[in-house]
């Protein structure tokens, strides 16, 4: 049988034997090993590699097939760097208006525009412009995403081998989330798909180690992190609830208290993460509380549940393509509603 391995007073593994115990603090595993710093650099010179040559092949197939560059979604190009998306009107206007001085919305006609959307992408695209340019900036944001992606595989490995403590599965998920095609695909394109597995790689990280610590600063990172992934796009605040429950499950009735003071200290993290934002948006609407984004029918924020609502039935009879139809229906009958639209159709 392999032995508990656990934390000593000195902070050093060592296996559990006569003369050493290890504490209620620390939840041991069985280990067989470390990964070493050789095999994480090639893991990320491999995702690396292959985050390159699949993301290039599709921009020359972009290219190839659009030759004029005429500006259509997933099918044209910035300045041939990255691939244009309908979505950048709503990642990349905020970030240009913050930079120009009219404050961070997608319109500032539009005093519904305020809190859409979350701030955690164009906050990411505000650096590069300053110091590459509008150009430049493109060319700079493909590889930070693409390296982003690569690290996230080898920190994915390192929490697996964090909650087991066994190496061969350590390397075998880098291995995998290298060459796992999904999150890197869109290392090219502006949108929070290229962004935001990599801040959820990073707060499970961080959270695997505050199971295995009893530092608190793990915990509270893992909090912050999974905040800011939740800025970028907000079906990743799923990851507060996730962390509470394995903080709980994790501790078992044994370590209660030590799995309820971890999650308490993950909330918190997350929790002020988010505070500047939701502070912001009462302020600039008079009270409301907005932690991520609204979709309520009664107040669309320009393009709410009722509106969504309408694209997915009307996908559903024609291909998404028709919303370069229905937008400037949906525009033009914003002020009636949903019901209006149908009659315009």
């Amino acid at each position: 049988a392999r032995p508990l391995y656990g934390r000593g007073p000195e902070g050093i593994v060592a296996p559990v034997g006569a003369n050493h115990q290890p504490t209620g603090d620390h939840l041991p595993r069985a280990s067989s090993g470390r990964v070493s710093l050789r095999f994480q650099c090639a893991v990320f010179a491999l995702a690396l590699g292959f985050g390159l040559a699949i993301n290039e092949l599709n921009l020359h197939q972009v290219k190839a097939r659009n030759p004029g560059n005429t500006p259509s979604n997933s099918k044209s190009t910035v300045y041939g760097y990255t691939i244009w998306s309908i979505d950048n009107e709503w990642y990349l206007k905020p970030a240009h208006n913050l930079l120009e001085g009219r404050g961070y919305t997608v319109d500032p006609r539009d005093p519904r525009l305020l809190v859409r959307r979350t701030p955690g992408y164009p906050f990411f695209y505000l650096l590069p412009p300053l110091v590459f340019g509008e150009r430049g900036a493109f060319l700079a944001i493909r590889f930070t995403q693409l390296a982003l992606a690569a690290a996230a595989a080898v920190l994915l490995g390192r929490a697996g081998l964090a909650l087991t403590g066994q190496a061969p599965l350590a390397k075998a998920t880098m291995l995998l989330q290298a060459l796992c095609p999904f999150p890197m695909f869109y290392a090219y394109y502006t949108v929070t798909e290229a962004l935001h597995p990599a801040l959820v790689t990073l707060a499970f990280f961080c959270f695997a180690r505050a199971l295995r610590s009893a530092g608190h600063g793990a915990a509270l990172l893992a909090g912050a992190v999974a905040g800011i992934a939740a800025l970028v796009r907000p079906i990743d605040g799923l990851l507060l609830p996730a962390f509470l429950a394995g903080a709980v499950v994790e501790g078992g009735l044994s370590r209660m208290a030590r799995g309820l003071r971890t999650g308490v200290l993950v909330a918190v993290g997350f929790l002020l993460t988010l505070a500047p934002w939701a502070v912001r948006n009462a302020l600039v609407t008079g009270g409301d509380l907005v932690l991520l984004e609204k979709y309520h029918d009664d107040d669309p924020m320009g393009y709410g549940g009722a509106y969504i609502g309408f694209r997915t039935w009307w996908s559903s009879w024609d291909n998404p393509g028709t919303e370069e139809y229905v937008a400037p229906i949906l525009e033009e009958v914003a002020a009636g509603g949903p019901a209006r639209c149908l009659e315009r159709v």
